[in-house]
């Protein structure tokens, strides 16, 4: 069987290829039947970076194979498709100078130059690649990433595709149904209805797949800061039968994994507002954005200037941090750092030596809102920066935060959406920081103790942080199968 979308294709495969137990079929990738137990090999050239959900593929190309089928299959390498213009950036004499990505770890449509015309392919990272085999039952057994042969290495431009790679060749095999490793048992990948499981009362046989998220302070911790004991009893039991949940905040994951300590999650948690992607139980980065040097120079200049000496969150030779200059602590910082005490982050400094090392994603400023306005308004109308001011929760000082552009809670969960295939976000909040989150959302719910603005944005309003809002709304309407 041959299927391409082309029916000039289909007819000069017919004629260089006739025979009559050749079957061949004008159907795109994503049309076709994909009968199941039917095949015992799968090839597919050079098309799945022109398909947007490249993981419903690996399903229907799963359940068409029989039990060790093989699963062969070429694809643009990821930093091909997260090629700006895919073209380099050429020096004056039009040489090519690098390779430059951007965007990489934000999967969808790139438009490009292909033979005279733009095109439009999808981008899809590694990781997607990878575990979007492995979680729908294939086991990888060859990866390879194209170079050229060396007896073509004197054709012009030849030499400059060992720069970058530009095509990525994958050998999987599908085992059998009953053996799917635990990813997809665990992210509950069947189709609603399919798994014999029955769906919890009130949802629709035709259920999408949707992704709960709730911010933390504020919204899912009480104002003692913790999980209640009936939240955790509710949610974990929701998890344990499929719904898909997770948690967006500003915290890190060493402080979050404190204050939701009992909390079974089943995917990734998106922390320091969006920053950063990390699996919840080894840290794990599946995502992760960094000021450039410039930026991170221009922020340093500003806080001089302005006299305000803020905590650095960077990865100083490996290792997360959080720097400070201990000369220029205020009452702010002093209790910021009392509820952090065996953090093994913090990273004091006596001067403003090595305040500003590493590779720099997070800056939050603690101080009177007066002192630190200046810098939020200054910051928000830099197109490089993203920059929140709200104040401390129970507390009299504000934080200024100071993040890359992209680092917000709607941005990660688009990613975390697109990894995890779901249809639909439904999100939980208090703070202004979360109107993105909720501006992305399918269905979005406030807390009764949130701010007027988050109100306003808000489909509907739910109970207090301090009477199990979040969790009481999911026990009487999540949806899952």
């Amino acid at each position: 069987m041959g299927i391409d979308l082309s029916g000039k294709m289909i007819q000069e495969a017919r004629r260089r290829n006739a025979h009559a137990r050749i079957e061949y079929l004008v159907c795109g990738i994503e049309e076709y039947g994909y009968p199941e137990n039917r095949w015992d090999c799968a090839i597919s050239n050079l098309a799945l970076h022109y398909i947007g959900d490249i993981s419903q593929v690996f399903r229907n190309v799963h359940r068409t194979l029989r039990p060790d089928g093989i699963f062969l299959f070429n694809i643009e390498h990821p930093v091909f498709t997260a090629g700006v213009g895919q073209d380099w950036a050429y020096a004056e004499d039009r040489r090519p100078r690098y390779w430059p990505i951007d965007d990489y770890f934000m999967p969808g449509e790139r438009k490009a130059r292909f033979c005279g015309c733009e095109v439009a392919k999808q981008h899809h990272t590694l990781t997607q690649i990878a575990m979007g085999l492995l979680e729908n039952g294939f086991e990888i057994q060859a990866l390879e990433e194209a170079v050229p042969p060396a007896e073509k290495m004197d054709v012009p431009g030849t030499e400059d595709e060992l720069r970058r790679p530009m095509m990525l060749l994958i050998k999987a095999m599908a085992k059998n149904k009953d053996r799917l490793d635990y990813f997809k048992e665990k992210n509950n990948a069947d189709n609603p209805g399919s798994s014999g499981r029955a769906l919890k009362p009130g949802c629709k046989e035709e259920t999408m797949r949707t992704l709960y998220v709730t911010d933390l302070d504020g919204t899912l911790l009480n104002t003692r800061d913790r999980i209640s004991p009936e939240s955790l009893r509710i949610i974990n039991k929701l998890v344990e039968r499929g719904m898909l949940f997770t948690y967006a905040t500003a915290r890190s994951l060493e402080s979050a994994s404190v204050v939701a300590q009992g909390l079974t999650l089943n995917m990734p948690v998106i922390v320091y507002n969006g920053a950063f992607i990390l699996l919840p139980d080894t840290g794990e980065i599946i995502s992760a954005l960094y000021f450039t040097e410039e930026e991170a120079g221009f922020v340093r200049c500003v806080l001089n200037q302005a006299r305000i000496s803020p905590l650095v969150y960077s990865y100083v030779q490996g290792r997360e941090s959080v720097s400070w200059n201990t000369s220029r602590e205020n009452e702010g910082i002093r209790r910021y750092l009392s509820k952090r005490k065996g953090d093994r982050r913090l990273r004091p400094l006596e001067d403003v030596c090595g305040l500003y090392d590493g590779d720099v994603f997070y800056y939050t400023c603690i101080g009177e809102k007066e002192e630190l306005m200046p810098l939020y308004e200054l910051f928000s109308r830099d197109g490089r920066f993203r920059c929140t001011i709200q104040q401390e929760l129970y507390r009299p000082e504000y934080l200024c935060e100071i993040m890359p552009r992209k680092a917000t809670k709607a941005e990660a969960i688009k990613f975390l959406k697109a990894l995890w295939n779901c249809d639909r976000i439904v999100s939980f909040g208090d703070a202004v920081n979360d109107i993105p989150m909720f501006e992305l959302s399918d269905e979005c719910y406030a807390v009764e103790n949130a701010v007027p603005e988050l109100k306003k944005a808000a489909t509907g309003i739910v109970d207090s942080n301090d009477r199990d809002g979040v969790a009481k709304w999911l026990e009487r309407n999540a949806c899952f199968d």
